[in-house]
């Protein structure tokens, strides 16, 4: 898995282009408007999707560490360390279909739509879309059924879940270490002799 400095400003998972390629799996497989639930636009017309990401969670265990000499870098932060992990995510796609859209027909309702993506995720085309990305599937949840009434009218709506993970790097500078110190004492001074100390630059 490659992974690449991260802009300070912004979060370790690369969101923006996670959040795009998800769009993209959506709309090859449903066709129909796709929005994340945190973005402020207007509702579309039914019937629509909408997404968001919860439960996310730093994976455990040691963390890969690279490190990579930035000539573009300030004296004394020369080198880039990157601290490489991942990072899994539940994304949950609620698909919303009105009275009017096909809320009562079963060939187009909001289960029919969320069904669709569930098993989207065994096609090779469509995991291109997350593959891009970088977004691996970890486990292919439930469609729930949370249809509602609104103002009087029944409004189809199927939920589905998805286990996903993303790489995640953050970074920090350091520089070159240049000076070693070696200290030390011994009980037989005679034998060996460390308590002086040692400048490897010398």
């Amino acid at each position: 898995m490659s992974f690449t400095i991260p802009n300070q400003d912004r979060q370790p998972v690369d969101w923006p282009a996670v959040e795009s390629a998800i769009h993209d799996f959506v709309d090859d497989v449903l066709g129909i408007p796709f929005i994340f639930e945190n973005q402020n636009l207007p509702q579309p017309e039914y019937p629509y999707a909408s997404g968001s990401v919860s439960s996310i969670l730093t994976e455990g265990g040691i963390k890969e560490q690279r490190h990579q000499f930035n000539a573009a870098n300030d004296v004394g932060e020369e080198i880039d360390v990157l601290i490489c992990g991942t990072t899994e995510f539940t994304l949950s796609i609620s698909v919303h279909v009105g009275p009017n859209a096909g809320a009562f027909d079963p060939f187009n309702d909001a289960k029919m739509f969320a069904n669709r993506l569930q098993w989207s995720l065994d096609k090779t085309s469509s995991r291109a879309f997350l593959k891009a990305a970088r977004i691996s599937i970890v486990e292919n949840l439930a469609c729930v059924d949370s249809s509602v009434v609104v103002n009087g009218e029944w409004l189809s709506r199927y939920t589905w879940d998805v286990r996903l993970r993303a790489p995640a790097v953050v970074s920090e500078k350091t520089t070159y270490i240049d000076k070693t110190t070696v200290s030390g004492t011994f009980a037989d001074h005679s034998a060996l002799d460390f308590s002086e100390t040692w400048d490897s630059t010398a």
